[in-house]
């Protein structure tokens, strides 16, 4: 099977956007680390601009924090292989707005790129906890007997990576999910 990273991104300059998320800052940390935040984490305060303009079903803020309409939340919800690796928070914004949002935390980073076959860049020894890790990918192999029957994972080695399968990725577009684009090495 086919894996892409999920890009998210604005399609015109007044679509709507996320400012800021407002959350304690150890929340933050662990974000990308694949843990769970049931415990510690209720609701997502957000601030939103250009809250008039389109609101796509991907939201923009970070790419490693994805911030997702009811509709992708079906989607991801139909997966039902992937619903004990995905928590949702609702996302309680500075202004009213119409249509709801989740910040949608993934679980279990799965180290699945193939170093062998793959091409990257590690960070230098001077740089302390990351050294020896992966800084940049240029073109990358995943292991699949790793990945199993995921749909929507974060890599490992590279956890600011948020990965969907081909078979995510066609039920996104058959639906006309927005917001979004993919990007295959």
């Amino acid at each position: 099977m086919q894996y892409f990273k999920l890009e998210i991104r604005t399609v015109n300059s007044s679509d709507a956007f996320v400012n800021d998320i407002i959350i304690d800052k150890s929340i933050y940390e662990l974000i990308d680390e694949g843990v769970s935040l049931k415990d510690t984490l209720v609701c997502v305060e957000a601030t939103i601009k250009n809250s008039s303009g389109d609101r796509n079903d991907f939201l923009l803020y970070r790419s490693y924090f994805p911030l997702i309409s009811d509709r992708v939340k079906d989607v991801l919800e139909s997966f039902s292989e992937d619903l004990p690796y995905l928590e949702f928070f609702k996302i309680r914004f500075n202004k009213d707005i119409k249509k709801s949002y989740w910040f949608v935390n993934i679980l279990d980073n799965i180290d699945a790129i193939d170093r062998d076959n793959s091409e990257y860049t590690l960070f230098p020894d001077f740089m302390g906890a990351k050294a020896g890790k992966i800084e940049s990918i240029n073109s990358m192999t995943l292991k699949e007997s790793v990945i199993a029957k995921r749909n929507i994972f974060r890599l490992t080695e590279q956890e600011t990576y948020v990965m969907i399968s081909e078979k995510l990725h066609e039920a996104f577009f058959n639906i006309g999910i927005t917001g979004f684009e993919v990007c295959s090495f």
